[in-house]
């Protein structure tokens, strides 16, 4: 048994050339949630806007393997134009980037970026949208209050006990009440009921 659990690990970086890919990334609760944000956002999108002549810029904080483009561009319901994915850890950007290729290589449609979000600057018109489906891992709000007025933001927290997480946001509404908006164009909680734990995910979409 464990000859072949080292031949399978063996297999897994050879396709990887030796970078750690964490699994938990694609967790049946990182896949629900993200599916979940990209159908509400597109429902937003749409009863509210016009999509720009060649799609929306959209930047991902915390982005982690950027699922979220993954997702938005398997499902082709609104027009996109480029994604960028900003995270800290230096060990993302490359594998976004391979998780992503399809985008990449074409014209960097997709691009992920090793940077601290707390220190991105925004000049007007890009991006037209900002996710954060990382919230419980960010230490400050500067992030947030770097983002301009006007832009429509997406935001995700949970409530589950995690050493990486370093605030616990209990309902939508706390969420809401630590980044206030605007004009909040959607509300709501998801539920994950694991046999050994459970815990709640939260998300608002507004603008700023």
């Amino acid at each position: 048994m464990m000859k072949r659990l080292r031949s399978i690990v063996k297999r897994l970086r050879s396709l990887w050339r030796g970078e750690v890919l964490d699994l938990d990334a694609f967790s049946s609760s990182q896949i629900a949630s993200k599916q979940w944000l990209v159908e509400k956002l597109e429902e937003c999108l749409q009863s509210r806007y016009t999509p720009p002549e060649q799609g929306y810029t959209i930047w991902i904080l915390g982005g982690w393997y950027s699922l979220t483009n993954f997702i938005m561009r398997v499902r082709a319901v609104v027009p996109i134009r480029m994604v960028r994915s900003f995270d800290i850890d230096p060990e993302c950007q490359p594998l976004a980037d391979r998780v992503n290729k399809l985008w990449e290589w074409q014209d960097w449609q997709f691009k992920a970026e090793t940077c601290d979000v707390n220190k991105l600057t925004y000049a007007v018109g890009t991006p037209q949208v900002v996710i954060n489906s990382s919230v419980e891992h960010m230490d400050t709000d500067q992030w947030y209050k770097n983002i301009p007025k006007g832009m429509l933001v997406v935001l995700q927290a949970n409530n589950m006990p995690h050493h990486d997480h370093v605030r616990s946001y209990e309902t939508s509404a706390e969420l809401l009440e630590f980044f206030p908006m605007e004009e909040c164009l959607y509300e709501g909680s998801m539920d994950f009921n694991y046999p050994q734990y459970k815990f709640k995910r939260h998300m608002i979409i507004g603008i700023k």
